[in-house]
């Protein structure tokens, strides 16, 4: 064996039978355990929420067909017929949760406006105050926080003592006397190290990829986890390589290491977040909600034969009442229920406008989040951990996306229905056709995911970079 190699087994086996180390693998797998634990509770707890969902779906749909003789329009039923729009968890959400626990993951969708769910409550979903900048705090404890606020502490805990901690006991002559060159000796015994952590952080990947879960786990999505995660703490290795390297005491690396440590964490990610309220803070949702809600009961009353030509002129293809009753009955189902599809037009009229500038500011704040990644290795790897698992923001914006689809070729069906004064009968059920979510692909290969990457790896490339420079001037002859 070489010396390179008795060095990585010697210092790894050292690490292992020392308290510190012992100490560091027991933290270490009782919360990563606890993290996957944890997060598999809640992508369990949300599949078995859209799966019930999906069954009162089944039955509400099938009790709708005895109903079909006493409704006679597509209005009347409309509500009963809503359909369950839903984001099932992706394969590695539970070891990355992200913002799955705040954002809404389904809702009922039928062919009236989109602010108003099936049973005619006001919609929530906007994307809002809760989204951003969550990528700039801590989340849940599952095993992303694990890997990017509790490993660099281990790293941290077992290398800043690799070359004073020598000097200090008077063993670091030994090194010396040994040949070989000693920058080469510490970096090998920093990396025996580290080694068993890396370790470790890979086991706890795969075995939280194969925790029993009703989701199926993708091969390609947990090496790219994998990677990311190795990319992360050969970001900390770098950093601890350039302290070790300044030769100073164990004390002052081990201040310096943490001092690092809560910058990187905590002052960068809140600096960002505080520059990101003041450059470019997010949509209210209560505002918009509020005037959705002023303007909704009003529309009612203002519909003319002004507002009922501009909804023909946006839906040309229906067929026109040769004169339109603007007060109808509510015993008139037909012209009721027309005016009702009015109504609803003009409230996306009103509220997508709104809707969509919501929806503007929260890829605005993603995008301008992503230009500070180099600085902020922490949110960065966050980033990707979410972006693997599918819990970060633009799968969510995936998701709204689909609402919207889902919801105007539905609309596009009542229409269809209400206008010609089309009678209910079984041959017209159900109604709306059942939600197909968009198929999810097996590993993101899109340009700002790998530029993220990318930006990972160079970062910690350089980090090292720095540290053997410092290292080989050091130790150079004097």
């Amino acid at each position: 064996m070489t010396l390179a190699g008795r060095i990585l087994v010697t210092e790894s086996r050292q690490l292992l039978r020392s308290r510190i180390g012992v100490g560091m693998a027991l933290l270490l797998l009782a919360s990563g355990a606890y993290g996957i634990a944890a997060g598999s509770a809640q992508m369990r707890s949300q599949a078995a929420t859209i799966d019930a969902l999906q069954q009162k779906e089944t039955s509400r749909l099938a009790a709708l067909r005895t109903a079909v003789g006493q409704a006679t329009y597509a209005m009347s039923i409309d509500g009963e017929a809503a359909r369950v729009v839903y984001d099932r968890p992706a394969a590695l959400a539970a070891l990355a949760v992200g913002q799955r626990d705040v954002l809404p993951f389904y809702r009922h969708v039928s062919g009236r406006t989109l602010i108003y769910d099936g049973a005619g409550v006001h919609f929530d979903g906007m994307a809002d105050d809760i989204a951003n900048p969550e990528r700039l705090l801590t989340g849940n404890f599952d095993l992303a926080f694990v890997l990017v606020f509790l490993v660099p502490l281990a790293l941290i805990a077992v290398s800043y003592d690799v070359l004073s901690g020598d000097r200090e006991a008077g063993t670091f002559a030994l090194w010396a006397a040994s040949g070989t060159a000693l920058p080469a000796i510490v970096a090998w015994r920093l990396l025996g190290r580290a080694l068993p952590i890396v370790l470790l952080s890979v086991m706890l990947v795969v075995f939280g990829a194969l925790w029993p879960a009703p989701i199926e786990t993708a091969t390609g999505d947990v090496a790219v986890m994998v990677l990311v995660a190795w990319g992360y703490q050969v970001w900390w290795l770098g950093v601890a390589l350039i302290v070790i390297a300044a030769d100073r005491s164990s004390a002052a690396n081990a201040l310096t290491l943490l001092a690092a440590y809560l910058a990187v964490t905590v002052i960068v990610p809140a600096s960002i977040g505080l520059a990101m309220e003041a450059v470019a803070p997010p949509a209210s949702h209560a505002a918009s909600a509020r005037l959705i809600r002023d303007r909704n009961d009003a529309l009612w009353g203002e519909i003319d034969l002004a507002a009922w030509e501009r909804f023909h002129q946006a839906v040309p293809d229906l067929p026109r009442d040769a004169s339109v009753n603007l007060q109808p009955a509510l015993e008139d189902a037909l012209a009721y229920g027309k005016k009702i599809v009015v109504w609803h037009y003009l409230m996306d009229d009103l509220a997508l406008p709104e809707l969509d500038r919501s929806l503007s500011a929260l890829r605005r704040r993603d995008s301008m989040t992503r230009r500070f990644h180099a600085v902020a290795p922490a949110v960065l790897t966050s980033d990707l951990l979410a972006a693997i698992a599918r819990t970060d923001v633009p799968a969510h914006l995936v998701f709204q996306d689909a609402i919207r689809t889902y919801q105007a070729a539905n609309a596009r069906r009542l229409r269809e229905l209400m206008f010609p004064g089309t009678r209910l009968a079984a041959a017209h059920l159900p109604l709306y056709p059942a939600y197909r979510p968009p198929a999810t692909r097996p590993l993101r290969t899109d340009r700002p995911f790998l530029l993220a990457i990318a930006t990972l790896f160079a970062t910690a490339v350089s980090l090292v970079g720095v540290g053997w420079w410092r290292l080989t001037r050091t130790f150079r002859p004097r």
